[in-house]
């Protein structure tokens, strides 16, 4: 079998993607929006990238930090209570392997037409050799920029314990951050990442994807293997290879089960098997009810 295009396999998997969320029945829960600056319903603390025209400034006065100045106390109004999706997308060297862009192109836009109906407001956030790139954008047209981004500039660098905690410079109070991504990352990564999006009252969960070519083949003997997103090789038998690689996958599995986040396992190969555990993911998340599932 010849290489996958990224693009093409990607762009496959976004079709059908499309296919069975159109047939999907699930509940809408109703939000109450009275428009911007017309009642307000509550005051916190300023956080970057608020609108400094909403602070208070009468109230922010009447708080002094010392050593620091004032605090700085915004108006919340009912608009913003609606609820936010940071979907953060790996665009990594590792996210090009096989099917895995399939299967992300598959899983994102059952994700992004879920996050449509239930009518959520979304920030794309793109992880690559470029750094963290962030965008806003309706939730239904979060996987056609993504298509533009694979088809266009490809799959590049690496992704580090740094690259994911960036994403926190995005998340507001109350955000639901959805991470796609896979196994090439630090487990404790995950775990720092769930407690940050945790302090700021929000919800992280993640959609790992895993090619089943990653943890083992039907083969044996002394190989020489290049990992894609780091330099030289990894030379030894396939057995100690992959029994490293399958120790690693364990070792990301149990960190994810042990967060508060929520988890779901998506086999490229076996992806629209898991479609209603995607979706469940995602809705669980929004009521801060973690949800495990293929770990």
């Amino acid at each position: 079998m010849g290489p996958i295009d990224p693009c093409k396999a990607y762009k496959l998997g976004l079709s059908l993607g499309r296919i069975h969320a159109s047939s999907l029945s699930y509940g809408i829960n109703r939000l109450r929006v009275k428009g911007i600056g017309l009642e307000y319903v509550d005051f916190r603390e300023y956080q970057e990238g608020d609108d400094l025209k909403h602070v208070d400034w009468k109230v922010s006065a009447r708080l002094p930090d010392p050593g620091q100045g004032y605090r700085l106390i915004v108006k919340e109004y009912e608009e913003e209570r609606m609820h936010r999706a940071v979907i953060a997308v790996d665009l990594s060297l590792s996210m090009s392997f096989r099917e895995k862009p399939w299967a992300l192109g598959y899983s994102l836009t059952l994700i992004a037409s879920t996050a449509y109906t239930l009518g959520d407001r979304a920030v794309l956030a793109t992880l690559s050799s470029s750094g963290v790139e962030y965008r806003h954008s309706r939730p239904e047209s979060i996987p056609f920029m993504v298509k533009r981004f694979v088809c266009e500039k490809g799959f590049s660098g690496s992704s580090s314990r740094e690259d994911l905690l960036q994403i926190m410079r995005l998340v507001k109070r109350r955000d639901t951050v959805v991470l796609f991504t896979d196994y090439d990352n630090e487990p404790g990564a995950f775990l720092e990442l769930s407690r940050g999006v945790t302090l700021r009252d929000g919800f992280l969960y993640v959609v790992a994807v895993l090619d089943p070519a990653e943890v083992g083949i039907e083969a044996s003997g002394i190989a020489a293997m290049s990992p894609l997103e780091s330099e030289g090789l990894v030379l030894g038998s396939l057995e100690k290879i992959y029994e490293g690689i399958r120790a690693h996958v364990n070792r990301v599995n149990a960190a994810l089960a042990a967060s508060p986040a929520s988890a779901v396992l998506v086999n490229s190969k076996w992806a629209p098997g898991a479609r209603w555990h995607i979706i469940r993911g995602y809705i669980g998340s929004r009521a801060r009810e973690p949800y495990k599932w293929g770990l």
